[in-house]
C-alpha cells in the first residue's frame, strides 16, 4: 500500500486528526485544554485508508493548520515536540481512519421537551468518528448551526442541511419547482422529501439538478 495513496484518501476527509484524538482517548495535557495547535503529529499509527486493504503502518501523520501534510513511516528515533504549539499523540496500538459520513442525521436541542445543548449532540458525533452529517428534513435554525460550524465558533462535523419537501401540499410542477426555488434561497443545502407523484419528482429532480442542490428521494 504506498504511502502516497493513504495520504490522499486521508487528506480528502479534513478532520480526520479530529477523529485520531477522539477516539485514542488518552489526557492531552492542560496547556493544550481548548486550545488550537498549528501543528499534529500522530505517531505510530496504523491506518486504515477505506479501500478495503488490510491497515499499513506504523506510521507517523503530520497535520499542519488543519490539513493533512504527509504520513511517512514511524523511525525508531524521532525529536519531541518542536513547540509549544506542536501537539504529539502517541498513537501506538491505535488506528487511523477517514472520518465517518452520516447521510440521515438530526441535529437536535432538546429530547421530549427536554432542553438539550446542541454541542452534546454535535461533539458526540465527533466522538464517535462521524465528521460529515447530512441532515434530513432540518428545521432552519440548523442552517445557523452549520453556519457556526464553518465559522469554527462551534464545534462539530460538517452539517449539510436539506430542507422538508412536503409533498402532499404541492399539486403541480410549477409549485415544486418554486419550492424547491425557496429552499434553496433559504440556505438549504439540498432538500429530503417522502413519496410523490413520478411527474412531480420529475419536476423537483430537474429543478433541484439546475439549482445544484442536493436530494434524498423516494419514489412511487
Amino acid at each position: 500500500m504506498k504511502i502516497e495513496r493513504i495520504r490522499n484518501l486521508l487528506s480528502s476527509v479534513l478532520v480526520a486528526a479530529i477523529v485520531v484524538s477522539t477516539a485514542i482517548g488518552q489526557a492531552l495535557p492542560s496547556s493544550f485544554s481548548g486550545k488550537r495547535v498549528k501543528r499534529i503529529v500522530v505517531r505510530n499509527a496504523m491506518v486504515v485508508d477505506g479501500s478495503g486493504k488490510p491497515a499499513a503502518g506504523p506510521l507517523d501523520i503530520y497535520v499542519e493548520n488543519d490539513v493533512i501534510k504527509r504520513i511517512v513511516g514511524s523511525p525508531a528515533t524521532r525529536p519531541s515536540a518542536s513547540n509549544a504549539d506542536e501537539l504529539v499523540i502517541d498513537a501506538t496500538g491505535k488506528y487511523v481512519l477517514p472520518g465517518l459520513i452520516n447521510l440521515h442525521g438530526h441535529t437536535q436541542d432538546e429530547r421530549a421537551g427536554v432542553p438539550m445543548p446542541v454541542e452534546y449532540v454535535t461533539k458526540m458525533w465527533l466522538a464517535c468518528g462521524i465528521t460529515t452529517v447530512r441532515d434530513a428534513w432540518a428545521d432552519p435554525k440548523i442552517l445557523g448551526y452549520r453556519d457556526q460550524i464553518n465559522a469554527g465558533t462551534l464545534v462539530g462535523p460538517r452539517l449539510f442541511p436539506y430542507g422538508g419537501f412536503p409533498a402532499a401540499d404541492l399539486d403541480t410542477a410549477v409549485q415544486v419547482r418554486q419550492r424547491v426555488r425557496d429552499l434553496k434561497a433559504a440556505g438549504y443545502d439540498g432538500i429530503k422529501l417522502y413519496t410523490m407523484d413520478r411527474d412531480l419528482m420529475a419536476a423537483m429532480l430537474d429543478e433541484a439538478k439546475a439549482g445544484n442542490a442536493g436530494n434524498a428521494p423516494r419514489r412511487r
